[in-house]
């Protein structure tokens, strides 16, 4: 279980990291409005997770103790998370390039959009984990220190660096979901 979770944090860290390494490299300067972002980013990747994680648990999550259940859950969680990693294969195949010029401040509206459209993949390694009944305390908390800290060295990395290896983390972030869920059948 230790690795489904691990494995699954990291492809949504690297997510976040990549949209904030792509939004500060067009930022002049950082500030309290990348801080604030970096928490609202974190207040959004706990929110989809808990809701994931909630609905999951609901759904499927009662009937693990049922072997043959628990067989087919397995597999449901294997789909949902292979799917989710080719479709963030194919986001970075499809990128666009990011703005041709530099912002004096960020935009709460285009950066919240831009986080949410990543949210997607938070609720669904939500559901899986509601699914596979992780612990959720231990999930909910990697998920949101791992999510800070991605939001903020992306938009420190991408000031300095710009947008770097974008198409590789996305490959990085789809390899990481889908070991996850290589170990959704060892739980």
């Amino acid at each position: 279980m230790a690795v489904f979770i691990v494995c699954t944090d990291a492809a949504i860290a690297l997510l976040l990291f990549r949209a904030a390494a792509v939004s500060g490299s067009n930022l002049l300067h950082l500030g309290r409005r990348a801080a604030l972002m970096a928490l609202i980013g974190t207040a959004l990747a706990a929110l989809f997770l808990s809701g994931g994680y909630a609905l999951g648990h609901l759904l499927l999550g009662s009937a693990r103790e049922h072997y043959l259940y628990a067989i087919h859950t397995n597999w449901l969680v294997f789909l949902i998370l292979l799917l989710t990693s080719l479709r963030i294969l194919m986001m970075g195949l499809h990128e666009k390039g990011g703005l041709e010029h530099r912002l004096e401040h960020i935009s709460y509206g285009q950066e919240t959009a831009s986080l949410l459209h990543l949210q997607a993949v938070t609720f669904e390694a939500g559901f899986s984990c509601g699914i596979l009944a992780a612990p959720f305390p231990v999930l909910c908390t990697t998920v949101a220190l791992t999510a800070l800290s991605a939001i903020a060295a992306g938009y420190v990395t991408g000031q300095a660096q710009g947008p770097v290896f974008t198409r590789s983390i996305c490959t990085g972030s789809a390899a990481c979901l889908f070991a996850a869920s290589l170990c959704s059948f060892i739980i």
